[in-house]
């Protein structure tokens, strides 16, 4: 018998290993996140990352005012393409008309014979130089019947662990380790790119900031300045692959500001220069061609 734990994971990871595309929740009823990392819990890919730290404002446009405000029009799930053009496969879950969560899958580029597709109503431009495969119609629909299978194992799996846990004295469908968690690794990864101290943070989840400090660490297992710097690094990183920016915008961009702790802060985390690093990696995507 399966591990009703292990589920979600196990579900994901086989949709990923036979699709090639990568899945992210918006986990409104919160049952997910117990059972899958923070990191699943928003679009957190290279292109997502690069786009996000471009335009953060558009990007919660699309996912809030295109996609879940217009879900209940297609509650079976449909491919669309999102604000900055990429190909995406999205699936909801509702318990009557209550939306508990909406599964994302993606990306792809939109092929010349893309008709399926529901297009957001502003569109900017893929993140240079990342090009991943062009889709059709057939391919695209196939892929849409395999979210829809992911999406309906979740989906029968949340509703067999809510009965057990109603019969189970003391048997929760989440932490409150796991949903701190989730918080901590959602609010950092939204706010990292401006200033932000632990304070901001201790506000956010309503304690101390004495208290904040060790909570973050029993929940992430890392301090908040760790978290923050993985959260800046992981942006840099991306915006220097995906992006034509200065090495001065990105360290801007990704919430260093200034130039010199930027390099001193790669240069220590990748033993490298954010400038040659650049070079290595176009170099690398020019030679997968």
């Amino acid at each position: 018998m399966d591990d009703p734990q292990a589920v979600p994971s196990a579900a994901v990871a086989a949709f990923e290993r036979q699709t090639g595309l990568s899945i992210a929740f918006h986990d409104l009823g919160g049952y997910l996140r117990g059972f899958l990392p923070p990191e699943r819990m928003m679009h957190v890919t290279p292109p997502c990352l690069a786009v996000k730290a471009l335009e953060m404002a558009r990007c919660m446009r699309c996912d809030v005012d295109f996609t879940r405000a217009d879900l209940s029009r297609t509650p079976a799930g449909r491919v669309q393409i999102c604000h900055a053009g990429f190909v995406e496969w999205v699936v909801p879950d509702y318990t009557g008309t209550r939306l508990e969560w909406t599964l994302f899958a993606g990306q792809r580029l939109p092929g010349k014979g893309l008709t399926c597709a529901v297009k957001a109503p502003s569109r900017g431009t893929v993140p240079t130089p990342y090009r991943p495969v062009p889709i059709e119609d057939e391919e695209a629909l196939h892929l849409l019947e395999l979210t829809r299978q992911l999406a309906a194992r979740l989906s029968l799996w949340r509703r067999e662990y809510q009965e057990n846990a109603a019969r189970t004295p003391g048997r929760e469908a989440l932490t409150p380790a796991a949903a701190r968690a989730t918080a901590i690794q959602r609010f950092i990864q939204t706010r990292h790119a401006k200033v932000m101290r632990l304070g901001d943070l201790a506000a956010f989840l309503h304690i101390s900031e004495s208290r904040a400090a060790h909570a973050i660490r029993e929940a992430c297992g890392n301090s908040f300045i760790e978290l923050l710097t993985a959260a800046r690094m992981k942006t840099a990183v991306e915006l220097l692959r995906y992006t034509d920016l200065s090495v001065s915008e990105i360290a801007v961009r990704s919430g260093f500001g200034d130039l010199s702790h930027f390099h001193a802060t790669f240069r220590k985390k990748k033993q490298i220069s954010p400038h040659h690093f650049r070079k290595r990696e176009r170099q690398g995507m020019a030679t997968q061609v």
